[in-house]
C-alpha cells in the first residue's frame, strides 16, 4: 500500500494565554506580588523547536519542567506552562494606572513576527 501525501503544507502556529493574579481584587500596595501563568500551545501541524517566551516586564520567567517539555520540542497539540511574578513598586501605585504587560512567543519554525498576547492588566485602586 502506498500513501501519497502530495504537497502537504507545513503550518507552524503558536497560541499564548496569560493570566495574572494578586491577593484580593487590586494591587493596592508597594511590595505586593503579581503572579503570572503563561501557557504556550502548538496549534500548527508540525513540531516546534527553539520555542521562546519573552515578557520585558518580568525577570523571573520559568518554564515549568515536566515530561512534555523535557525533549525541547513542542509537539502538535502540546502545551508548555511558564510562571513568573512582578513586585509592585510605589511608583506604580502613585501613578494610579493599571499595571499592564505583554508576553510574546516564537519558535524556529514560526515566522519572524512573534505571537503577541494582548496586554494583561492588574487594577490599581484610584
Amino acid at each position: 500500500m502506498n500513501v501519497d501525501f502530495g504537497n502537504m503544507q507545513l503550518q507552524p502556529s503558536l497560541n499564548i494565554v496569560k493570566d495574572a493574579t494578586v491577593d484580593g481584587v487590586y494591587a493596592d500596595y508597594a511590595g505586593e506580588v503579581i503572579h503570572y501563568t503563561i501557557a504556550v500551545e502548538n496549534t500548527g501541524n508540525q513540531t516546534l523547536t527553539g520555542v521562546t517566551v519573552t515578557d520585558p516586564f518580568i525577570s523571573d520567567l520559568q518554564l515549568v519542567a515536566d515530561a512534555a517539555s523535557s525533549d525541547g520540542e513542542l509537539d502538535v497539540g502540546e502545551t508548555w506552562h511558564y510562571t513568573a511574578s512582578h513586585t509592585v513598586t510605589q511608583a506604580e501605585i502613585d501613578a494610579g494606572t493599571d499595571i499592564m504587560n505583554t508576553a510574546t512567543a516564537d519558535s524556529d519554525q514560526t515566522d519572524r513576527t512573534p505571537m503577541m498576547l494582548p496586554s494583561r492588566s492588574i487594577k490599581i485602586p484610584r
